[in-house]
């Protein structure tokens, strides 16, 4: 006697009633297991959301700058729809620039909202995974083995993505993509072959596909890998047609008036860093696309190049070995088909990409932090569908040691990651502290510009923008204090704090009557959070920012004041300031 448990359109196995009890007896042991797993990689996931939010800038950074030129076009109401679909590098970026442009109007431009949508889309992704794994795992303890899918796509290994609001893109393409991939497959488990052209269940993930179009350039493969999974699920060529219908009405539409972006246009005024020589030749380019395609895919091994594209050559061996089940009819579950369609949209993307990128970046290109997205979502899709496949087969425990393997080497890559990453993005919000401490005074910190933009040029010419329109760092109370008594800021403490104001000297570079303070202090912020040091002149006015450097020793920023005296106050809590000490206003050395 058997029991079945299918429900929906995702058959499940029978299974007799001995191996329910079987599996019932078992039942402690894997909760047990999957506990001990879940609760490290909950808690490294929500470390990497919080250094996500923790050392996130208001302040615009790289392409942000040119989104928001096409934003100001936008407001003026000359062409807005033209301007919202307008190219940015290879990529029509109309979804990213809704949720960004949405940030600015109702969010005052603080970049937090759109790193929340970027959060919740990795969350998405995360649950679309493990759904797929919850269907195909045969035994309870195979459950545990789910704990790669969040470790994977929360690694900091894609910090590029996590800390700035504009790569919502490439986090949102692959959810959209995903989930367009799943609901696709399960339409095709609905409807026998031959059915009908177009299922009312094919309509969402369409509409995602159009979603991924028009979120990144290779947001089009979507529609190409659902066109795949109708043919290698046999449903028919009707079945085909819509997905295939809509990726040429797609592409026609993407393509109109497509310009093929310049080198200076993908890497600023000072061109590619490392072009190819013109007198290459196609079989050069061919295996120069082939590795940078690899080395995507492998990306979590950075900086290791040859182990990177030995990973990613591994992967694209596998994963055609997948498909071949499918082609040749000796594997028909749905959900395994989905995820094969996930791993072939990333594979299809690390091509795309170097097509475009490879003749300007040489294959080191492809070790770029922001394709770690892509690479953690082939490496899930393909190691979940092995694991599962593995226990069909009469050498499953190999392959199941040899899938253990390759986790433990991504999980070791991630955890390595982690504290230098966390490093150099503490280290990274300072210098972005020191940029903001002179915008809001109208001041060009040039080194600090330089050391975070490729073309410092467009940071002073969208300035004047941000400040018209009160967003970005000009929404914040500093911005509003700027010339206010010191008191409202806080509540002056009685008695001084441990620190100094060591130096105030005049410096032309930062702008007309600039001063650059610096001094000690021992404010222990925690993480990465900056202490604030407020700079006031002799009559009791702020007329200056400082941050506090991430160890909470130091201290330096940017003032405007004539000669005369200047005192610094350091904030201490959500409304009190102590007083650091007094220095005067001397000639730069």
């Amino acid at each position: 006697m058997s029991v079945s448990t299918a429900k929906g359109p995702w058959p499940v196995r029978d299974v007799g009633s001995g191996a329910v009890l079987a599996a019932g007896r078992r039942h402690g042991l894997a909760a047990v297991l999957g506990l001990c797993l879940a609760v490290p990689v909950a808690a490294l996931a929500a470390f990497t959301v919080l250094v996500g939010y923790a050392t996130h800038s208001r302040l615009p950074h790289q392409d942000e700058w040119g989104g928001l030129a096409v934003f100001q076009s936008v407001l003026s109401g000359a062409h807005p729809l033209a301007d919202l679909f307008s190219q940015h590098n290879e990529h029509r970026s109309v979804v990213p620039r809704l949720i960004t442009y949405s940030d600015s109007l109702v969010f005052a431009g603080s970049g937090y909202f759109s790193i929340t949508v970027l959060f919740l889309l990795v969350l998405l992704t995360t649950g679309l995974l493990l759904d797929l794994h919850r269907r195909l795992a045969p035994k309870p303890a195979d459950l545990a083995f789910g704990a790669v899918v969040p470790l994977l796509l929360f690694s900091l290994v894609q910090w590029e993505n996590f800390g700035c609001g504009f790569q919502v893109e490439f986090v949102g393409v692959y959810a959209a993509a995903c989930a367009a991939i799943v609901l696709y497959a399960r339409s095709l488990a609905r409807g026998p072959a031959g059915g009908p052209w177009l299922a009312a269940a094919d309509l969402p993930a369409l509409a995602l596909v159009a979603v991924a179009t028009l979120t990144m350039a290779n947001g089009l493969l979507a529609g190409i890998v659902l066109v795949t999974l109708a043919v290698l699920a046999r449903a028919g060529w009707r079945r085909a047609a819509a997905p295939l219908c809509l990726t040429l009405v797609l592409a026609a539409g993407y393509f109109a008036d497509y310009v093929p972006p310049s080198a200076a246009q993908l890497y600023g005024a000072a061109g590619p860093p490392s072009p190819l020589d013109p007198a290459s030749g196609w079989p050069e380019r061919i295996g120069g696309t082939a590795l940078f395609a690899a080395a995507y895919l492998g990306n979590f091994l950075d900086p290791s190049l040859g182990a990177t594209i030995l990973l990613g050559t591994s992967g694209l061996i596998a994963v055609t070995a997948l498909a071949g089940r499918f082609a040749l009819g000796r594997d028909t579950d749905p959900a395994r088909l989905a995820l094969l369609g996930i791993a072939l949209f990333a594979a299809g993307s690390a091509v795309l990409t170097a097509l475009g990128r490879y003749p300007y970046e040489g294959i080191t290109g492809a070790m770029s932090s922001r394709y770690a997205t892509g690479s953690a979502v082939f490496w899930c899709a393909l190691l979940v569908a092995g694991w599962s496949v593995s226990h069909g087969m009469r050498s499953g425990a190999g392959l199941r040691v040899l899938i253990g393997g390759v986790c433990l080497v991504l999980a070791a890559a991630s955890l390595h990651a982690l504290a230098p990453t966390t490093a150099f993005l503490i280290e990274r919000a300072a210098t972005q502290r020191a940029v903001e401490d002179a915008l809001l005074q109208d001041l060009i910190d040039r080194p600090a510009i330089r050391a975070l933009y490729t073309d410092p040029d467009q940071v002073r010419a969208m300035t004047p923008f941000l400040r018209e329109r009160a967003i970005s760092i000009f929404a914040t109370p500093d911005a509003r204090r700027l010339g206010r008594p010191v008191e409202e800021a806080g509540r002056i403490a009685p008695e001084g704090c441990p620190g100094a104001f060591d130096a105030a000297r005049r410096d032309a570079d930062l702008g007309t009557g600039a001063v650059r303070v610096a001094g000690r202090a021992e404010a222990r912020p925690w993480l990465p959070t900056l202490a604030r040091v407020y700079v006031v002149n002799a009559a009791g006015r702020i007329v200056g920012f400082a941050s506090t450097s991430p160890e909470g020793t130091d201290w330096s920023g940017a003032a405007t004041a004539p000669d005369g005296e200047l005192h610094a106050f350091l904030r201490t809590g959500s409304d009190g300031l102590c007083y650091l000490g007094t220095a005067t206003v001397a000639d730069g050395a």
